[in-house]
């Protein structure tokens, strides 16, 4: 590939942050991992969270039933709640651990990005229209996923041991459209233009 080509490419980074209304670390670890995200000017436009709640004894409306399955793929399930995913690669605690400023520089630095995304989305009434254009300079099979996120929603939320009524819950995925979390293939192999 050209580097001339590659250099004009952004990386953007998914950082999916694993939580719950029932977890009592919850808040602390949305408190850490904004604090980092915010103190960093290098994440501000790039660093893109999503909120997977997860469902504990019915006790949580914000949780997809997928998040379990998410966490146990990605090999977080063992870090508990609150948790994260950089880039579906790299995870690790929200609260134990001090990583995660580390895995977002790791995969700006190890991973650049290869190729150039431009999406359109559409919503008419309850239907949805996605339009993905994709452009590389190499071959390979890509994916696209696609997530409805709601943001500032209020619903309740442990606070190590309180409940709070009306807390305001960031960037929450309500519902995951692709055929799975890792997304859906693009037509196969994408050849270089």
């Amino acid at each position: 590939p050209s580097p001339d080509f590659e250099s004009r490419f952004q990386k953007h980074i998914a950082l999916w942050e694993f939580t719950g209304a029932w977890c009592a670390n919850c808040p602390d670890g949305y408190t850490n991992m904004n604090f980092i995200l915010t103190a960093n000017p290098d994440f501000t436009d790039y660093v893109h969270p999503m909120a997977f709640h997860s469902n504990k004894e019915d006790t949580d409306d914000l949780a997809i039933e997928q998040t379990y399955e998410i966490m146990n793929g990605l090999k977080v399930i063992s870090n508990g709640f609150p948790s994260y995913s950089v880039d579906m690669m790299l995870g690790g605690s929200l609260v134990a651990d001090v990583t995660l400023t580390d895995h977002l520089y790791q995969t700006i630095e190890e991973n650049p990005a290869y190729c150039g995304v431009a999406v359109s989305s559409s919503v008419d009434a309850s239907e949805a229209s996605v339009n993905v254009k994709l452009h590389s300079e190499i071959e390979a099979s890509w994916r696209v996923g696609v997530y409805v996120v709601e943001d500032k929603v209020k619903y309740h939320q442990n606070n190590n041991g309180k409940y709070i009524e009306s807390y305001t819950h960031r960037h929450v995925v309500r519902r995951i459209v692709s055929a799975s979390y890792k997304g859906d293939r693009i037509g196969g192999k994408v050849t270089p233009a």
